[in-house]
């Protein structure tokens, strides 16, 4: 076992606040908060933005190349145990994690709204909107636009362009709440629904 598996280890057992760094190259992320549940295949991660719980986001553990744990760190974990935000944070149990299609799998199944990072030749995305088919290559995904309309054709994303999944997310969850329908292009209705 490498240095990196027993420091996720440890973050993961001792819920520890630290920075994830993923960089493969194509891309590089940090993202702060901490470690829900780890498998061979897949970290999930709580994460956080200016002292605020933001959402859930599973990567690939591959993807992981380090951990930021100083006393920037440290200091920040305290603050969350003095101001309770520690409290918010529930333990993630709603799939084993085995591949991207039981992860998907789950998603659905629990009616997840979700955003689906994806990153290839044409450039970063963010896919936002609900599951509709899962197949053994790629994923299909009913786009909410930016304009909060719920796209009538599915945007298939291959497994091998996802670089995260999004979840449980305020601005992904915002976005769920305002969805408008429409048809072709008169809109069907003029007022928000909420979903």
């Amino acid at each position: 076992m490498s240095k990196l598996s027993r420091r996720l280890e440890k973050n993961c057992k001792k819920n520890l606040y630290a920075g994830y760094i993923r960089d493969t190259g194509e891309f590089y992320e940090k993202d702060y908060g901490y470690l829900l549940k780890l498998s061979e295949q897949f970290a999930v991660l709580q994460v956080e933005n200016d002292f605020q719980l933001t959402g859930r986001k599973v990567v690939r553990r591959q993807d992981i190349t380090s951990i930021v744990r100083g006393k920037r760190e440290r200091h920040r974990q305290r603050i969350f145990q003095w101001e309770g935000i520690e409290q918010g944070i529930s333990p993630y149990s709603e799939s084993k994690l085995e591949n991207w299609q039981s992860v998907f799998r789950a998603m659905k199944d629990s009616s997840l709204c979700i955003g689906v990072e994806t990153y290839s030749w044409n450039g970063e995305t963010l896919t936002i909107g609900p599951v509709r088919k899962i197949g053994k290559r790629r994923v299909a995904i009913q786009h909410i636009t930016a304009r909060g309309y719920l796209e009538k054709e599915l945007t298939r994303i291959p497994y091998s362009d996802i670089r995260a999944i999004l979840f449980n997310d305020f601005y992904i969850d915002c976005y769920k709440r305002h969805v408008r329908a429409y048809s072709g292009k008169r809109i069907l209705n003029r007022k928000w629904q909420r979903t």
